[in-house]
């Protein structure tokens, strides 16, 4: 019986003394600085970013996306997030990389992630077919998941994936892609995953990846290891990214695993404890699958 049985402690304490101009300077944390010096190289032709949630990949993403279309490394860039109200983040940023340096130029001219008159999907196959700009906003685009994996299938029904030639796509919260057919996701998921294939499989393509886990949570990968071998991928250790932190000193995690009973009853023993030690601890209630209760 393992309800109510504490089964994982995870704890964590500072080891180094904060360090203020990381999180206060007005310029983009340094990993940032080394991700996109790293990524926006000619060589790299699939950026992938490993970086805890809140570090500022979307930062990394603008920079990186602003040096290769500056160099002509690529003609369009799409940015693709899994809801509407993450887009915000990527129309733009103030903070320069450097103390020497201006901010990023990028903001996305085309933005149909709230949706389009023309049709979201239309509107991004049309922007396809334009000529590449000098103005680089007009060159980037940004959408949700399930705009650019219809954009994906009907390219490739149309036998028209040259239109993602010269075009980077990059792809936040990766871990929603799934390499394999039968996903809980559903055709979203599987839609990205062929794409992502079908992309990988042109030689003048890119593709790009942002995620805070390198796992989705069920048996279905998001890139299998064939795959991975083709991306460069900058990680930022969660160790590192702790160390960062101003306030937080120090931490401690324990999990209780629901079984034989159902969540249901396992959440009422969780409950009875919180109100119990009331606000020295913070409880958090996982449900890994919908069905779960």
């Amino acid at each position: 019986v393992r309800t109510n049985e504490k089964t994982l402690s995870v704890s964590w304490s500072s080891s180094t003394p904060y360090t203020a101009t990381f999180t206060k300077s007005k310029t983009a944390r340094r990993w940032i600085v080394d991700a996109v010096k790293i990524l926006s190289n000619k060589k790299v032709k699939n950026p992938r970013i490993i970086a805890p949630t809140g570090a500022g990949k979307s930062v990394a993403i603008l920079y990186t996306s602003e040096a290769k279309l500056k160099s002509k490394q690529v003609e369009k860039v799409i940015i693709a997030v899994p809801q509407a109200n993450i887009a915000t983040g990527y129309l733009g940023t103030k903070i320069p990389l450097t103390s020497s340096s201006k901010p990023c130029d990028l903001t996305p001219a085309v933005d149909v992630s709230k949706g389009h008159s023309n049709g979201t999907v239309n509107t991004i196959i049309d922007w396809l077919q334009t000529d590449y700009s000098a103005d680089i906003n007009n060159c980037a685009a940004i959408m949700t998941h399930s705009t650019l994996a219809k954009v994906g299938t009907k390219l490739l029904k149309m036998g028209r994936m040259d239109l993602l030639d010269k075009v980077l796509i990059w792809i936040d919260e990766a871990h929603h892609i799934a390499s394999k057919k039968k996903t809980i996701l559903g055709q979203v998921g599987n839609c990205l995953g062929r794409l992502v294939a079908a992309k990988l499989n042109r030689t003048k393509s890119g593709i790009g990846m942002a995620t805070a886990t390198n796992f989705r949570g069920d048996s279905s990968f998001i890139l299998t290891p064939a795959q991975q071998k083709l991306f460069t991928t900058y990680t930022l250790k969660q160790s590192k990214w702790l160390e960062a932190m101003e306030y937080l000193k120090s931490f401690n995690v324990n999990t209780y695993l629901a079984g034989p009973k159902s969540y249901l009853e396992t959440v009422e023993i969780i409950l009875k404890k919180a109100k119990k030690e009331g606000k020295r601890h913070r409880w958090i209630v996982h449900l890994p699958a919908v069905t779960s209760t």
